[in-house]
């Protein structure tokens, strides 16, 4: 997988934790996931289809998750329910939206975000490698995982 779309990925997650969950996050070494499962239970995944043609999955502990929901609607949540599970969808929105703009071809067109919950061994594309990103949030921390190849 080239670069130009790892890159892209990883600013995304920055300025989208920082922008709209209000926290700051830091990047891990990028690993090949050769299991092809999730590390959390917790997944929010956008397709990417066009000239770049794959997933990205943002995987989170629930914990993580449902801090996240309740800084990003300002409201307290315990359990996921239908609104949090919908902020967390729009999280992986903006992540794919925000990284797409920055991909270096134009074309690519992104699905309506799934929350899986498990740790699915379907939930990425089958034929694609996949490259986990561990993130750091204060003291939890969550994986970015990119399965995307450029159109033939």
């Amino acid at each position: 997988m080239n670069a130009s779309y790892i890159n892209p990925v990883l600013h995304a997650v920055q300025y989208v934790f920082k922008t709209m969950v209000g926290m700051n996050v830091t990047a891990g070494k990028p690993v090949l996931n050769k299991d092809k499962i999730p590390v959390y239970e917790v997944n929010g995944r956008i397709g990417l289809s066009g000239a770049v043609c794959g997933a990205v999955c943002v995987s989170l502990p629930e914990t993580l998750s449902l801090k996240m929901a309740s800084c990003m609607l300002e409201e307290e949540y315990k359990q996921l329910d239908e609104d949090s599970i919908d902020a967390l969808k729009e999280i992986a929105n903006m992540i794919a939206g925000n990284a797409k703009s920055n991909f270096p071809v134009d074309s690519v067109q992104i699905s309506v975000p799934d929350l899986l919950l498990g740790k699915n061994s379907d939930i990425y594309p089958a034929g694609l490698p996949i490259i986990s990103i561990p993130f750091f949030a204060d003291d939890q921390k969550f994986t970015v995982d990119i399965a995307l190849e450029a159109a033939s």
